[in-house]
């Protein structure tokens, strides 16, 4: 899941992030082989009084499989460091399909 890849709640960002496409010189090294690029968040009935999408070439958002109840689930936000957070399922976040592991 997201927290293996990205080392705990507050891992640096920088060994998953793509390392080009993001704003103000703060490309990743992709050492993680994630390349998660910026697309930012898609936000219907923003404070501008219509749907938007924020952050492009900033952030990335994406769902978790987590939910925390039927309105809200578990997110994944990727900036200068990674964590997970709860959100409204109305807004637009990316997904990431990440095969599990099996230890032996």
């Amino acid at each position: 899941d997201w927290l293996s890849v990205s080392d705990g709640f507050y891992a640096s960002a920088s060994s998953i992030k793509s390392d080009i496409g993001w704003n103000d010189d703060s490309n990743g090294t992709n050492s993680k082989g994630l390349n998660v690029l910026p697309a930012g968040i898609f936000s219907q009935r923003s404070s501008y009084g219509a749907d938007v999408f924020a952050a492009m070439g900033v952030t990335a958002y994406f769902w978790t499989s987590v939910e925390m109840s039927c309105r809200e689930a578990y997110y994944m936000f990727v900036e200068s460091v990674s964590l997970t957070d709860c959100f409204p399922k109305s807004v637009g976040m990316s997904i990431r399909c990440l095969k599990d592991v099996i230890l032996e």
